[in-house]
């Protein structure tokens, strides 16, 4: 392919050079577009193995495993009275407030990028 060029004036304008800019202009406008695109994809990704996680979870404490068990606790025997350590109520707010929080908070916290109008230009 044999280049040409256009004498406009002073102004020299090489073709294959200003189909070239062209698409370097088009393709960095598009930018913006792709990094939300992957940034989406990410988010979503994250979200979908944080649900399988939780959901494996609710699973498990569903349905133990009968010979491993889901937690260690101790049992005491003292006088026709049974006590349990940690009891049910210490288990559930540890699952709920350290586990299912916690998880909750990370992705509360996640850095998202963020757009606007000016950010780009």
């Amino acid at each position: 392919m044999r280049s040409r060029s256009i004498s406009v004036g002073v102004l020299v304008i090489n073709e294959p050079a200003a189909r070239t800019y062209k698409r370097i202009v088009e393709e960095s406008q598009m930018l913006p577009s792709l990094v939300r695109l992957a940034d989406y994809m990410i988010t979503e990704s994250l979200v979908t193995l944080v649900l399988n996680n939780l959901t494996d979870l609710l699973a498990l404490l569903a349905n133990p495993n009968k010979s491993k068990g889901v937690f260690l606790l101790t049992v005491n025997f003292v006088h026709e009275l049974t006590t349990f350590t940690p009891n049910e109520s210490d288990v559930l707010k540890t699952v709920n407030s350290n586990v299912v929080e916690g998880i909750l908070q990370s992705m509360v916290g996640l850095p998202l990028v963020h757009f606007s109008a000016h950010s780009w230009h």
